[in-house]
């Protein structure tokens, strides 16, 4: 026995085409199938999630299933398209976010150098940034604590804006040469007007390099104030 619609060779018993799913068994009641669609096509939760999850592999199925599964093949279609339209509005929202961050946001200003005298741990000359910020650097500093060498740079961050504000700093350290020996960012939150606080930087140097941060100078490259 063979199908009428697409002559693939069948058994006897079977109702359905292998093939193209075409009626095969003139005994069958049920409702004839059109367009050689499936009849079990409906929609299917698995294809939207692969479709979501898998924007590539919901195509593909969509392309695969279209003819014979329509259904299917929607569920996957959807689920890819869910899934780039999620993914623009998260990229969206990520640009704007970004730039609203950036109106807030000092633009870069000029290295000052950490020149603190032997007799005092924090210089005399209080370094003015944009009018808002007093930054200062106490002396790098090497302790034993009875384990291994700790290193850091107190550095002390002080509001003179009138307004409570939250300074992100970033600082380098020099050395003679000029040649830079590495970077740290430290973070003052919320200090009232004229409000300080003290905040330590450079405390993972390796332990090659902390002879070389004994010289150095410390300068900062970028304040950020929210």
């Amino acid at each position: 026995m063979y199908c009428q619609n697409c002559g693939c060779e069948l058994k006897n018993n079977e109702l359905y085409c292998p093939i193209c799913g075409a009626v095969c068994n003139s005994g069958y009641t049920g409702t004839p199938l059109q367009n050689n669609i499936m009849p079990d096509d409906r929609p299917n939760a698995l294809f939207a999630c692969l479709g979501f999850f898998f924007p590539i592999i919901g195509l593909i199925l969509f392309i695969i299933y279209e003819s014979k599964s329509p259904q299917k093949a929607k569920s996957a279609g959807k689920g890819a398209l869910i899934s780039v339209a999620v993914k623009l509005v998260l990229v969206i929202v990520y640009f704007i976010f970004v730039v609203g961050l950036g109106v807030f946001s000092f633009k870069s200003v000029k290295d000052f150098v950490n020149d603190t005298p032997a007799d005092s741990k924090y210089s005399d000359i209080a370094s003015d940034v944009s009018n808002d910020v007093e930054v200062t650097f106490g002396k790098y500093i090497v302790e034993y604590n009875g384990y291994y060498d700790e290193s850091s740079v107190e550095v002390k961050i002080k509001n003179l804006s009138d307004k409570k504000s939250t300074f992100f700093i970033t600082i380098e350290a020099v050395d003679e040469t000029g040649v830079r020996l590495g970077t740290d960012s430290v973070y003052a939150d919320e200090l009232k007007p004229n409000q300080e606080m003290y905040v330590d930087a450079f405390q993972f140097v390796e332990e090659d390099d902390k002879e070389k941060y004994r010289h150095a100078e410390f300068n900062v490259l970028e304040v950020s104030k929210y």
